[in-house]
């Protein structure tokens, strides 16, 4: 999983430890504290001053489940209005893991799965628009350049 994600997932999981009030929920979401960093966020724990946290397994082979079914998805589909749908399809193939107690796990896990896709999807879309304005202003430059 690319060191961004490790950062999303940082943010992410200081949002919904706080607000987990299980206890067993909250030690499937994080590493523990005596636990080497992960391979994974190598870069991410060359700057660390101690105070990062980061994802449990679980919730790591999550995430790189959710980003390689998205990024397979949107190689394969174009974004339309019921991409979310489309997404939530390819979804339906893949293996997800589970993360949180026997008891909310699925909750949990719905939730991450939510919110990952929502704001993946958003700065997909962000990405997708920058490029277009960017290409229709070079082509309006190009045009002004034949003009005169």
């Amino acid at each position: 999983m690319p060191d961004s994600y490790s950062t999303w997932l940082d943010m992410w999981q200081e949002k919904s430890v706080a607000s987990t009030k299980c206890a067993e929920c909250s030690q499937q979401l994080l590493q523990g504290e005596n636990d080497p960093s992960p391979a994974a966020a190598s870069l991410t724990a060359a700057v660390d001053r101690g105070g990062l946290l980061y994802p449990s397994v679980k919730l790591n082979e999550l995430v790189t489940t959710l980003e390689n079914t998205f990024t397979h998805c949107f190689s394969v589909t174009e974004v339309k209005p019921d991409s979310i749908m489309d997404l939530v399809s390819f979804l339906q193939l893949r293996k997800l893991t589970l993360v949180g107690c026997p008891d909310h796990s699925m909750s949990l896990t719905n939730k991450i799965i939510k919110f990952y896709v929502l704001t993946r999807l958003h700065f997909h879309v962000k990405a997708q628009n920058s490029k277009r304005n960017a290409k229709q202003e070079r082509m309006k430059l190009l045009k002004l350049r034949r003009v005169l």
